[in-house]
Order: C-alpha cells, then structure tokens, then sequence
C-alpha cells in the first residue's frame, strides 16, 4: 500500500521537469534560425507539448498536495512553512496560464508582424522565468518541510527550535 502523503512528492517531479523544459526549449527557438532549422519542427513540438501538458501535471500535483497535507497532518510541525509552500505553488499558476495564453495566442495569429512577435515571446520567456523561480522556491520550502521538519516522516519527533 502506497502511504497517500507520499504521492505528492513523487508526483511533482514530473511538472517541474517540463516547465525547466519549457523555459529551455523556449530559449533554443529563439536561437538564430540557421542554427536550429534543420530541427525547429521537432524543437517547436516538443516545447509546446512541455508548455500545455505541464499544468495537466501541475493541477495533479496540487491536488495530491492536498492528500498530503492531510495525511501527514499529525507528522507536521511547522504549519506556517506548509502554508507557504502551499500558497507559493498556488501563486504560480497565473504565471503559467499567461505564457500558454500568450503561446496560443501566437499559434492562433501566424501572420503577425516580427516586432509583435519578439514582443510576446518576451512576455511567454519572462512568464517562464518566473513560474520557475517560484517552482524553485515552491520545491524549498517543500524540502524543508520535510528535511528539517520531518514532515511525513515516520517516527519523528519535531525539533526544538
């Protein structure tokens, strides 16, 4: 049996690898097209495949958050760090929302002029830079949660601050 406290932590590593993917493949698209022509439809997909299935994996990994938090209720010594955390992940869903908005809006728009499009990918690459700086800040407070804290540990005992 699965210990339900324990899904969150392996689940999330799925959305933060695609949004680190994201950012990164973002970047290498706006590499000099003769650097990457012979791959940009490949490159292209797969970003955009990271970009719209990471919030799918995201929205899963709040929610078994969620079950964590419940289930680990009684191994929980610091409720004002596990309200961050919680609070920190949920404040990076508008940031994700607004780089796939503004994705959409290229894909739906083909034919825009090149300084419309350099402006949009600025906005998408800064709404990534950020969704990650919040992840990583998400993923600490998460780690001390448990490295420090010993949330969800079995047979802990909090520390004395």
């Amino acid at each position: 049996m699965v210990r339900e406290e324990l899904l969150h932590p392996v689940s999330v590593h799925f959305p933060i690898v695609l949004f680190i993917l994201s950012l990164m493949l973002k970047l290498v698209l706006l590499a000099p097209k003769n650097l990457i022509a012979s791959y940009i439809k490949e490159i292209n997909f797969t970003y955009r495949l990271c970009l719209f299935s990471a919030p799918i994996f995201y929205m899963i990994t709040i929610f078994l958050g969620d079950l964590s938090l419940e289930a680990a209720k009684p191994t929980i010594c610091n409720f004002t760090l596990a309200h961050q955390h919680e609070e920190m992940a949920e404040s990076m869903i508008p940031l994700f929302i607004i780089a796939i908005l503004l994705e959409v809006f290229l894909i739906a728009k083909p034919s825009l002029r090149v300084v419309h499009i350099r402006i949009t990918n600025f906005f998408i690459v800064s709404s990534l830079i950020l969704c990650n700086y919040t992840m990583v800040q998400t993923a600490h407070l998460g780690g001390q949660l448990v490295y420090d804290y010993g949330t969800g540990v079995k047979d802990h005992s909090c520390p004395k601050d």
